[in-house]
């Protein structure tokens, strides 16, 4: 679970992080504050300030940028909550972060000495340290890795204890991420952390369960069912695959066919079907576009349940059915067909008349054959 930046400062002020006044507006809730107030938009995305939706105001022009920011998050179709904040005056900004490195297997611990909305433009600036997980974070090693990181001498004992003291945290909390972005440094030489990012374990609920009463999980349970990634392209073939790489091999193999995908798709589904009836719908709503020629559905699973990948595909196809020629493929095997085997996945998708062909480059084949015919007869 993600948790929006007021709820990942309340978690870091219970372990005594230290962070700044605030309060939390629903979305039809006025604007009170007492002084000047950081506006700060509270959905789980990020890219906030280049967005737009990040304000300073003082008392007089509070209201007015509540509501300018409110208008903002209702364009993007996003629930109005803001954060009211005190601003905060410093001298540096750094970065520090607690994540996993997927290829070493470990924890591991990120630092910058350049923090703020442009860090992840230098990521050549951003260090690592690996944690081996059974002795935990070292106090000298640390030491030792702010130094090599260039950070100023009389700031390595003050980070090094808010490394430790975030790594206790991060362990505490069965945490996935920790991101301060940025850590602050004030005119008294004092630490506070101005963002916070945190992903949460979920399969720790049963250790936390009072964490999953929150704005944060009501927001992260709205997102549920819906596509993680979906981006435009500039092509004529509507596309719907499982995962990213799978998704990055068939624009490839489209465009070695002569055909070009109008999107790209990601989004992990499990096994609600939902999720994969809102890809297929968005897929269907972008085939509605005279520039759209096909649809490609395509799927190979080894692990993921087979069913609900077919039961939600082929609910939005017969409820939103489009003129547009679609081409179903899936290969499925071992725990994949668990639910339902690929032959009766077949049997589905060609009794609701879809051409359904489970070799790859049989498949593209077979929609670039039905979308020229489709151009012929015009």
């Amino acid at each position: 679970m993600q948790l929006i930046e007021f709820d990942g400062k309340a978690l870091l002020e219970n372990h005594g992080i230290p962070v700044l006044h605030r309060c939390l507006l629903a979305p039809d809730e006025p604007a009170q504050f007492s002084g000047d107030a950081m506006v700060k938009a509270q959905i789980l995305s990020g890219g906030r300030g280049k967005a737009g939706l990040i304000k300073r105001a003082d008392v007089g022009s509070l209201a007015r940028t509540v509501d300018a920011l409110r208008a903002l998050l209702n364009e993007r179709g996003e629930p109005g909550w803001l954060m009211l904040e005190q601003p905060a005056q410093i001298t540096a900004a750094l970065y520090i972060a607690f994540t996993i490195d997927d290829v070493a297997c470990a924890p591991c611990l990120l630092f910058s000495c350049a923090g703020g909305v442009e860090v992840e433009s230098h990521p050549e600036q951003v260090q690592c340290l690996l944690i081996n997980p059974l002795k935990g974070l070292v106090a000298w090693k640390v030491v030792e890795f702010l130094r090599t990181a260039g950070l100023e001498e009389g700031l390595i004992g003050p980070v090094s204890r808010f490394a430790l003291e975030l790594w206790r945290v991060w362990c505490a909390e069965d945490a996935e991420l920790i991101e301060i972005n940025p850590l602050a440094v004030t005119p008294d030489r004092k630490l506070v952390a101005l963002d916070a990012k945190i992903i949460l374990d979920d399969h720790a609920e049963a250790r936390h369960p009072h964490r999953y009463d929150s704005v944060s999980s009501r927001l992260n349970s709205r997102g549920r069912g819906e596509l993680d990634t979906f981006v435009e392209m500039p092509g004529s073939i509507g596309l719907l695959t499982g995962g990213a790489g799978l998704g990055m091999t068939v624009v490839d193999m489209l465009a070695d066919a002569g055909l070009h995908a109008a999107n790209f798709v990601d989004g992990s589904g499990g096994n609600d079907p939902a999720v994969y009836e809102n890809k297929a719908k968005r897929i269907l709503q972008l085939s509605e576009s005279p520039a759209i020629k096909g649809v490609l559905v395509y799927f190979t699973l080894a692990a993921a349940s087979l069913a609900p990948i077919v039961r939600g595909t082929i609910k939005a196809l017969q409820e939103h059915p489009t003129s547009k020629p679609v081409v179903v493929g899936i290969v499925a095997a071992a725990a994949a067909e668990a639910e339902m085997t690929a032959i009766e996945a077949k049997r589905i998708f060609v009794e609701a008349g879809f051409a359904f062909v489970p070799e790859l480059d049989e498949a593209i084949a077979e929609l670039s054959r039905q979308v020229k015919a489709g151009a012929s007869s015009a």
